[in-house]
C-alpha cells in the first residue's frame, strides 16, 4: 500500500501549515487535502509532481519507496540524481506569500466559456494578501495582436473583476465565448477594445452593441520563459 497519505501529512506538519494554508498553496480544495491524507484518494500525476515540487522532495520519498529525504532540483522535467543547492528564495519572498494558481490554455478556458475547460498545470506566483488567490488564475496567450508587451505563448497573471479603469490591459469576453486580452478604453456611449500592435486595428462597439462585451479580469503580470 502507498505511503503516500503518510508523507504528505508529515511534509505539511513539517510546515506548521493548516490544511486550508495548504490546500491554498497548492491550489485545491481542503476536502481534497483531507482526503489525501486519510488515504482515502491519491492525486494524479500533475498534483504529485506540483505536491513534489512545492516541498522540494523527490518523488519516490513522496510516494514511500525510499525513506531518505532529500531536495532534488527539476531540470528538463526530470530530477537530478545530485541533491540541489538549499534555496535562497525565502531570502527574497516569504514562504507564505507564494501560492500556487491554475493555468488555463486559453481566456475563454480560463472563465469558463467552455463547459469541458481543463487546467493545464499550476504555476507559483507571489500574493501579499492570501484572498486574492481565489480570484487570480493564468492563461497562456495565443497570438500576436499584443505585441511586443505580450508575445505568442506568454503566461498572463490575471485577476476577476467586473471592470477596470480605461486604457487598462484587461480580459473580455465577446459575445460569451470569445476571449480577448486588449487595452480597454472607455467613451460617452462606446467601448474601444485596442492592441499594442499597429498591425491590428482598433475594435469599437458603439451603443447596443456594448452589450455583446463583458469585461471578466485586469492583467497583473506578465509571466515569461527565459
Amino acid at each position: 500500500m502507498s505511503k503516500f497519505h503518510l508523507r504528505f501529512r508529515e511534509l505539511r506538519n513539517s510546515r506548521k501549515m493548516s490544511q486550508q494554508e495548504l490546500a491554498d498553496s497548492l491550489g485545491i480544495s481542503k476536502s481534497s487535502v483531507n482526503m489525501y491524507e486519510r488515504g482515502e484518494r491519491e492525486p494524479g500525476l500533475d498534483t504529485l509532481e506540483a505536491i513534489a515540487d512545492y516541498f522540494n522532495v523527490d518523488m519516490d520519498y513522496l510516494m514511500g519507496k525510499t525513506s531518505e529525504l532529500k531536495a532534488f532540483e527539476t531540470i528538463n522535467g526530470g530530477k537530478t540524481k545530485e541533491p540541489a543547492e538549499k534555496s535562497n528564495i525565502s531570502y527574497v519572498y516569504p514562504k507564505n506569500e507564494v501560492y500556487s494558481i491554475p493555468l488555463f490554455e486559453s481566456v475563454s478556458a480560463g472563465f469558463g466559456a467552455y463547459a469541458d475547460s481543463e487546467i493545464l498545470g499550476y504555476i507559483p506566483i507571489v500574493l501579499s494578501n492570501p484572498h486574492d488567490l481565489q480570484d487570480t488564475i493564468a492563461i497562456k496567450v495565443k497570438g500576436n495582436s499584443m505585441y511586443p508587451l505580450i508575445i505568442d505563448g506568454d503566461c498572463i497573471i490575471v485577476r476577476k473583476q467586473e471592470s477596470v479603469d480605461s486604457g487598462t490591459i484587461g480580459v473580455v469576453l465577446l459575445d460569451g465565448n470569445e476571449g480577448l486580452v486588449k487595452r480597454i478604453v472607455y467613451g460617452d456611449d462606446w467601448i474601444e477594445l485596442q492592441s499594442v500592435n499597429p498591425e491590428y486595428a482598433p475594435k469599437r462597439f458603439e451603443g447596443a452593441e456594448v452589450q455583446r462585451l463583458r469585461v471578466v479580469g485586469k492583467v497583473t503580470k506578465i509571466d515569461r520563459e527565459l
